[in-house]
């Protein structure tokens, strides 16, 4: 007696729609600020602070901003008071 081999049956294996990925544009990210005060902030930073600047703008790249950084809102809190104390003379 002859025993039959069962050969399993394929199944059709589905394989993934590959999706277009959308990869980031490497562009420098465009700040809300006005770039005469991003200029003036820059010029006012030490040689340190402008290669922790650097090291941070290259590093975090678009999730970096130099709004929301802690040098910027305290420059930026001085420069306010500054103004508001002359409008006061």
């Amino acid at each position: 007696m002859e025993t039959k081999v069962k050969t399993p049956v394929k199944t059709p294996v589905k394989t993934p729609v590959k999706t277009p990925v959308k990869t980031p544009i490497k562009t420098k990210k465009k700040l809300k600020l006005g770039n005469n005060k991003k200029d003036e902030y820059l010029k006012s930073l030490s040689e340190k602070e402008k290669i922790a600047y650097k090291i941070a703008e290259d590093f975090l790249d678009t999730s970096f901003d130099l709004k929301k950084s802690i040098g910027y809102k305290s420059w930026n809190q001085n420069l306010y008071n500054l103004s508001t104390t002359k409008e006061k003379e």
